[in-house]
């Protein structure tokens, strides 16, 4: 599994639960692995992120062109009937307001280049690189509930949708169905 995330530091924790799930196979499954890729560079994921039998993204779609991002996943699933977990901010929150972070040095409060997009676009952009919504796209709001984790900053996201998530699954076109080429193109 190649995980794709926006914030870095959740990924190790997150990979280490996974890799001890065995899903009734006895065999050993290896460490998690993780590789620099920089999707809007052009080049190519370095080959040991290829082949991947799933991918897993988190809040990494408000920060990439939708063709990039499919491209991308595209490149590097192992084959046809690999998997592709998303989450992202839903649109409803990113037309309200944009992610950042305060730069420790300066104290300036940086923000970076975000995309914000519907549901539709994604599925309908998933579809055009080959990739299948497996079950449904879920959507979440914040909830009077909510607030007990998320603290008084969280109120003022009460009742807007703040998070989509679903299944993908490539299934290829025929004209994409070249082998040994995933990583290459």
């Amino acid at each position: 599994i190649v995980l794709v995330t926006g914030v870095q530091t959740c990924a190790l924790p997150i990979c280490q639960r996974c890799s001890a799930i065995t899903g009734g196979d006895t065999s050993p499954i290896p460490p998690p692995e993780f590789h620099v890729f920089d999707a809007l560079s052009g080049t190519a994921p370095p080959e040991e992120a290829c082949r991947a039998n799933g991918v897993l993204s988190s809040l990494v779609l408000e920060h990439l062109p939708l063709d990039v991002f499919f491209s991308s996943a595209k490149k590097l699933l192992a084959k046809e009937g690999g998997y592709l977990l998303i989450t992202n901010m839903h649109e409803e929150m990113g037309r309200r307001g944009q992610a950042g972070f305060v730069d420790v040095e300066s104290g300036e409060k940086v923000r970076g280049v975000s995309f914000v997009y519907s549901i539709e676009q994604v599925v309908d952009e998933g579809r055009k690189w080959g990739f299948e919504v497996v079950g449904e796209v879920g959507e979440r709001a914040v909830r009077e509930g909510d607030l007990e984790v998320l603290g008084e900053r969280g109120a003022k996201w009460m009742g807007c949708k703040v998070w989509f998530g679903g299944v993908f699954r490539f299934v290829g076109r025929s004209e994409e169905r070249r082998v040994g080429k995933e990583c290459m193109e």
